[in-house]
């Protein structure tokens, strides 16, 4: 019984709150007053901002539809569509009272008929956003405001100049739009990230020319036994001289010896190294590495037989 008196009591001293917050004392009610006379006087002046200053603070103490109403007129002056629909949408959302002023009623009829032209009258743009990269995702911005997906296909402005972006990653498209009072408009905005560039052609390289390996192998052997054969050459020599200074004409067999060993030694190098530089040149043109033709260096290797009886004789030019 006590519990069920408390929740009365307490719901009728809610009541009686929310009724006196309801309705100002005589003091805020003139102040109110005082807004309302300045506001419509500094908007028949064309002070529309300072204006919309006044309206406001007068709907801030009343909170009735005459006052909103006055801000929603004040903002459609301003050019804010948008602005002023959702005040008039507020308004509206408020219940009426069954004994309140005929001026709050009539406020409220002039509401739903303005609400009903602002939305004739609100632009809007319908926005698109193409050449986005693969697994990308973009970002729409209007006047630095971040734009709503579900919105890209209806997003409303108030009339005037307007700049919208989209952007991915460090792309960025941007477009500038003036947009007048009813009007539908299509905003592209394309990022150009699927689009391959062809301003400047790709160069195809060719392969590099290859060359068999065994054509390295026989060139290195050439070059081996053909430095070895000219150092024995030379050796061969320099023992020739010594036996001359030495024994000649008396040199025994074994004084001679290792002369022809080195002359030897000399030839089979030669005929080695000879042998292999033919057969790298046929191994080359036979299997010609793919790519332009080797150019002529103009030098000349000549293999000649060598003094004391070589048997080899060979020469080429690369």
């Amino acid at each position: 019984m006590y519990k069920r008196f408390s929740i009365t009591t307490a719901a009728i001293i809610l009541g009686w709150l929310k009724l006196a917050a309801a309705q100002p004392d005589e003091a805020s009610t003139a102040a109110a007053r005082a807004f309302m006379a300045q506001g419509r006087s500094l908007r028949a002046s064309k002070d529309l901002r300072a204006a919309l200053d006044s309206f406001r603070s007068a709907d801030a103490i009343m909170h009735v539809p005459t006052t909103a109403l006055e801000v929603a007129k004040t903002q459609v002056a301003l050019g804010w569509l948008i602005e002023a629909k959702k005040t008039v949408q507020d308004l509206l959302a408020t219940e009426s009272q069954d004994d309140e002023p005929p001026q709050f009623t009539q406020a409220r009829f002039a509401a739903s008929s303005l609400n009903a032209e602002l939305s004739r009258r609100i632009p809007r743009v319908q926005i698109k956003v193409l050449g986005l990269a693969p697994r990308m995702s973009s970002t729409v911005w209007a006047d630095g405001n971040l734009v709503d997906p579900d919105e890209y296909a209806r997003h409303n402005f108030n009339p005037g100049k307007h700049t919208i972006v989209a952007r991915a990653g460090a792309v960025e498209a941007k477009q500038f739009v003036e947009i007048e009072e009813g009007q539908v408009k299509d905003v592209v905005l394309d990022l150009g990230m699927d689009t391959p560039d062809v301003s400047t052609p790709m160069r195809v390289e060719a392969p590099p020319p290859s060359t068999p390996k065994m054509v390295y192998v026989l060139g290195a052997t050439a070059g081996v036994s053909l430095a070895a054969a000219g150092v024995t050459y030379y050796m061969e020599r320099q023992k020739e001289q010594e036996l001359k200074t030495v024994c000649s004409p008396r040199c025994t067999p074994d004084n001679i010896q290792q002369a022809k060993s080195l002359l030897l030694v000399s030839n089979i190098s030669l005929a080695v190294g000879g042998v292999s530089a033919a057969a790298a040149l046929v191994w080359y043109l036979a299997d010609k590495p793919s790519g332009p033709p080797p150019r002529s260096t103009g030098s000349n290797i000549e293999v000649r037989p060598l003094g004391g009886g070589a048997f080899v004789g060979w020469s080429g030019t690369f």
